[in-house]
């Protein structure tokens, strides 16, 4: 669509004329000066219009600005386990075989899941697609855009339904149902003086039983997370200098590594950066990073090491991670 913007002069003059008409005795002057409004009410009019219609226009009091972002929009997670002779006879692990008959690895499975994110880059859809039926996982967001409700579906039905409380900004509680099996779980958050999550306390119950459950939290000086702490288990993490792909969302979020990380979406803690190491009392888990031009990482090797017997397990991860750039309104 082509515009034709009014100049400044028009709306000079209109504002100039917008007076008082007692002070103007004359019946002709008074009937020229309203004319004369009139004529120009239909610039002004026509200049509203313009702002509404022409997509680059914006409106101080309601600023939007377009931008590029970049974001994560597809994330496949391959999973491979070493060529094992113990499981020769196994009639699953040799269907295996046949397509990787030449390697020294089998790729047990893949997953696909791709990112929809809407006009203000938020993250409102995660969809994975490699399995049967598909999962895709739902994000409802409220008038402050923070992830209020979500929704995880299967096929046609809803597994989980999770909604989330905040207070003055800040995750204060989610609940969660796992509608298949009836059981609830509710997560109870604390912060530090940094404002970051520094005790998570939760309890996960059923008509059969009741689990309660404690997290502690660490950060270092610049306030990356560096220990996580349950049950007498201490988790530490190191992490390289690249950027993370989900640093961009304004919450914490993710779909690797260590299941417990996951207690941690939605809060305020940003992870700038990628994990390179998880270390507990009993294994080791290491992550090994290929990189692009922007320093984002496109690809990831997973390895686990189990310290008693001190070797490598039979299995391992790969990460690789698709970018794109979209617009979004600021």
């Amino acid at each position: 669509m082509t515009c034709t913007r009014p100049t400044w002069k028009t709306y000079i003059y209109y504002y100039r004329l917008i007076v008082p008409l007692e002070g103007i005795t004359s019946l002709k002057k008074q009937e020229a000066l309203i004319s004369y409004m009139m004529c120009y009410e239909k610039n002004i009019l026509f200049y509203y219009s313009y702002l509404f219609t022409c997509p680059n226009v914006v409106i101080a009091s309601d600023l939007q600005v377009k931008k590029k972002k970049t974001v994560l929009y597809k994330l496949v997670i391959n999973d491979y386990m070493y060529k094992n002779d113990e499981f020769e006879d196994d009639e699953e692990y040799q269907a295996m075989l046949l397509t990787n008959p030449n390697d020294s690895v089998v790729l047990v499975g893949t997953y696909n899941l791709t990112f929809l994110y809407n006009e203000f880059g938020d993250l409102y859809r995660v969809n994975t697609t490699s399995l049967a039926p598909p999962i895709y996982i739902e994000l409802t967001l409220n008038q402050q855009r923070r992830v209020e409700k979500v929704k995880s579906v299967e096929g046609a039905d809803t597994r989980v339904e999770t909604a989330m409380i905040y207070n003055n900004g800040f995750l204060q509680q989610v609940q969660s149902e796992e509608i298949s099996s009836a059981t609830d779980l509710t997560l109870q958050y604390e912060y530090n003086k940094k404002q970051l999550p520094s005790i998570i306390k939760g309890e996960k119950k059923s008509k059969e039983y009741a689990n309660r459950l404690k997290v502690l939290f660490e950060y270092n000086t610049t306030g990356e997370l560096t220990s996580i702490e349950s049950k007498d288990r201490k988790f530490n993490l190191s992490y390289d200098k690249a950027h993370n792909p989900y640093a961009s969302l304004p919450y914490f979020y993710t779909h690797e590594l260590h299941p417990i990380l996951g207690i941690l979406h939605y809060t305020n803690y940003i992870q700038k950066h990628n994990i390179t190491r998880i270390e507990n009392s009993d294994e080791i888990t290491t992550l090994t990073y290929t990189y692009n031009q922007d320093n984002l990482p496109t690809k990831a090797l997973v390895r686990n090491k189990l310290k008693r017997y001190n070797s490598n397990s039979d299995s391992f991860l790969q990460y690789e991670y698709f970018y794109k750039e979209i617009e979004i309104v600021e």
